[in-house]
């Protein structure tokens, strides 16, 4: 039996999925199974929404926020959709848009930055 679950809170997911689809704009950013999704996410939109998670012990009263905003379904940029709002753009990434590339283990990624980290068990 399955079960599709749509919903911005993480604590949620990690709680009831096995498997996790990140999208942004209408596009799947990361797939892949949700414990090596939560410990080492691949993409830098997946990163900011885990980094913006609450922590009970955190003692900045200023949380973490993507900069930006998300664009309209009618002005998605060219290239990459979340080009715009990533701190690691890079020229290829305003230009055309990568297919999903497998990392290691049962995750895949839609990014032009391929990091061999990822290969060897490092964050990339």
């Amino acid at each position: 039996m399955s079960i599709l679950l749509i919903t911005h809170d993480l604590g949620v997911v990690a709680e009831m999925a096995d498997r996790i689809a990140v999208m942004y704009a209408g596009r799947v950013m990361e797939e892949g199974d949700v414990r090596s999704i939560f410990r080492k996410p691949r993409h830098p939109y997946t990163q900011g929404l885990i980094r913006s998670i609450p922590h009970p012990d955190q003692t900045d009263e200023v949380l973490y926020s993507i900069s930006g905003a998300v664009p309209g379904i009618g002005s998605m940029p060219q290239g990459r959709r979340f080009h715009p709002r990533c701190p690691d753009a890079a020229d290829l990434c305003r230009l055309k848009e990568p297919e999903m590339l497998e990392t290691d283990g049962d995750v895949r990624v839609r990014r032009w930055k391929v990091d061999e980290a990822w290969k060897e068990g490092e964050a990339g």
